[in-house]
């Protein structure tokens, strides 16, 4: 009798788990059909219809995706190094993609993951978050870490449309959202602030690096002169851009975008002196002595930050200037 009872359990427990499975599929066959209601308990009563040969076929298809995609091996870097020779090939700029390819090496460093063994399957909104929280520390501005998440996100995407690389096919970068942090509000600059600039002239204090500190200075003066735009339009302002005392050129960010609209101003005479003075008339560009953004992003990036930190000296020498 003890022994009838158990085999039945055993029975009753087998039914269950094959139950279990069958309705585990029934219900990723509804959601992968986007079934209505009414469908879906169809199929959950029925079963999967065997002559709906079509959908069973998708179905099965993308049952076998994901689970070649929890073995898939297609390292990060290894796809990196090929993503950007393909660029190369079809003549687009690599430079911000390897900007945001060295910070988020520099983020696995930091957690002690070895780079040269991470799977583009191991990026998850686990890892995602985790990175976005290590960008936030190093104080980097959102849009700063909103460029390293698109541009990592486009690299995970030319992955996912490889299909012999296996990559499974949900994207954990569309649960991120990089919300505005809340910071110091900055001061606009006064017609006081712009005089005080523009008549900052002496940097006899700091000899060694006079010619340096007076050259940016009015370098920064120049950006304002041709409509306060970003530095980079100084560092990749090219000969061909001035002619009869104007300046045309399309800006820098609109480069993706067919150039955006023409930006043409009149030289101002301090911005043509400023232009006579540092110009480098034997090169394509005018300020060569510049990193080019177009070629080294990252040298004009670092540029970048030892100007803010001779502005800062400089700053701090006039300040000094008004105290005596």
């Amino acid at each position: 009798m003890y022994q009838a009872e158990k085999s039945k359990e055993v029975v009753r427990s087998a039914v269950i788990i094959q139950r279990e499975l069958k309705l585990h599929k029934e219900v990723e066959y509804c959601n992968f059909n986007n079934l209505p209601l009414e469908d879906a308990l169809d199929i959950i009563n029925n079963g999967i219809p065997e002559d709906d040969v079509n959908s069973k076929i998708l179905y099965l298809e993308k049952e076998l995706q994901r689970l070649k995609s929890k073995h898939s091996q297609t390292k990060y870097i290894e796809f990196f190094k090929d993503f950007i020779d393909e660029y190369k090939i079809v003549g687009k700029t690599t430079g911000r993609l390897k900007i945001s390819n060295k910070k988020f090496l520099d983020f696995l460093n930091s957690r002690g993951i070895n780079f040269n063994t991470f799977l583009i399957n191991d990026v998850d909104y686990e890892l995602l978050n985790a990175y976005k929280i290590f960008c936030m520390n190093q104080g980097l501005a959102d849009s700063s870490i909103t460029s390293y998440f698109q541009n990592l996100k486009l690299i995970y995407r030319e992955a996912q449309k490889r299909q012999s690389l296996y990559i499974k096919q949900d994207n954990p970068f569309d649960k991120i959202k990089i919300s505005p942090s809340k910071r110091e509000k900055s001061r606009d600059v006064s017609i006081k602030d712009l005089k005080v600039f523009f008549n900052l002239t002496n940097f006899s204090n700091y000899p060694s690096a006079d010619f340096k500190f007076k050259r940016t200075v009015d370098l920064l003066k120049l950006q304002f002169l041709i409509g306060g735009h970003d530095f980079i339009e100084i560092a990749n302002l090219k000969w061909t851009n001035i002619e009869n005392n104007r300046v045309e050129f399309h800006r820098y960010k609109n480069r993706s975008k067919g150039g955006g609209p023409l930006i043409n101003n009149m030289l101002h005479p301090l911005a043509l002196d400023i232009i006579e003075e540092y110009g480098t008339k034997h090169e394509h560009r005018v300020f060569s002595f510049l990193p080019d953004p177009e070629t080294n992003l990252v040298a004009h990036n670092q540029n970048n930050k030892l100007i803010t930190t001779q502005l800062k000296a400089i700053l701090n020498l006039w300040k000094c200037s008004q105290m005596n």
